[in-house]
């Protein structure tokens, strides 16, 4: 088989030679026509059609080429699919089991920081009513009413800081627990009224030219609305 496409790769390129000469040609002739009658017009559409017919010989001579290539590459893709796709399904199924298990980790940290930190705005606040009574007690305790008060914050602090699970590890492997930021969008509406009272970006919201399009030509009129403008591109077709 190797034999046989360096072969047809040479004729490919011998075959390449005169159009790619003709192209040069046409490139040249193209730069040299401005079209400002129907005659120049005429031209240019000739000049296309020629340039056409040579793209046609290359994407058919290319695809003769690339055939037999591609069907050894079918052929490969077919043998390793099954067994590839039943461990991407395995991998699947293990990945969501964990992610239950770390969105329950979490959870379980989440509930007890939120229990701590319950505990220690209380005993912050005792903390602050023992500080107050000291203070009121002797103007000498004022060093100690502070110091009670900078260890409860401590406390407060750190019962704040963002909720961590650690690690799975094993002989093997470390399961790090990630957390990303997401979205999901739940009111399209309410989304696109926040980029018109400019408060996100209009970058945040991509319109669907696919779909507006096909509004257009179902509306047929030329006009501005919705903020958009309808009209109707000019464009030509050589045949």
């Amino acid at each position: 088989m190797s034999t046989d496409i360096n072969i047809n790769t040479e004729i490919a390129k011998s075959e390449l030679r005169p159009i790619a000469i003709d192209i040069a040609t046409f490139n040249d002739s193209l730069e040299s026509i401005e079209i400002e009658t129907e005659e120049d017009q005429g031209k240019v559409a000739n000049l296309v059609k020629f340039m056409n017919g040579s793209r046609k010989k290359l994407e058919e001579k290319r695809l003769s080429l690339v055939k037999p290539l591609k069907q050894v590459s079918n052929d490969i893709d077919a043998l390793f699919k099954v067994p590839r796709d039943q461990i991407d399904l395995v991998l699947v199924k293990a990945k969501k089991k964990m992610n239950v298990f770390a969105q329950q980790q979490h959870a379980i940290a989440a509930a007890r920081a939120k229990a701590e930190r319950i505990e220690a705005d209380r005993e912050a606040a005792e903390a602050r009513k023992v500080a107050e009574d000291l203070a009121s007690i002797s103007e000498h305790a004022a060093p100690m009413a502070e110091a009670v008060i900078e260890q409860a914050e401590k406390k407060v602090e750190k019962a704040a800081a963002p909720v961590k699970v650690e690690a799975v590890r094993t002989e093997e492997t470390t399961t790090a627990v990630n957390k990303t930021w997401t979205v999901d969008v739940l009111d399209v509406v309410a989304l696109c009224r926040a980029v018109a009272d400019g408060l996100i970006d209009p970058s945040m919201v991509e319109p669907n030219m696919v779909a507006l399009r096909q509004f257009c030509r179902t509306e047929a009129v030329e006009r501005e609305k919705f903020g958009c403008k309808f009209y109707q591109a000019i464009s030509t077709t050589v045949r």
